[in-house]
């Protein structure tokens, strides 16, 4: 199944063109974000804004840093063969919560 020039074209030009639009589309976020950036500052003070994005970011890491947990904690649970083994399982996991 070869495909012809014609085809080729169309299809590299419609990746061309959807590539040209995802940029359009990044450009205008991070604009837009800079914009609102600049109106959140000047309406709640540079204090506010500079205390609202620390715990925005800190926010973001936490959820960025348990995203394996849970699953890595079903399968430790699943390969424990006792009870014991499984309280002490848990228990790390929620003193390593803690740190």
């Amino acid at each position: 199944m070869h495909r012809s020039l014609a085809q080729e074209k169309t299809t590299s030009t419609s990746l061309l063109r959807q590539s040209a639009w995802c940029t359009l589309g990044n450009l205008w976020a991070a604009a837009l974000q800079l914009l609102l950036s600049a109106l959140l500052i000047r309406l709640i003070g540079i204090d506010a804004f500079g205390e609202w994005l620390l715990v925005s970011t800190l926010i973001l890491m936490c959820s960025l840093a348990s995203a394996g947990i849970g699953p890595g904690m079903s399968l430790r649970l699943q390969s424990a063969s006792s009870t014991v083994q499984r309280s002490a399982i848990l228990r790390e996991a929620f003193e390593a919560t803690l740190v």
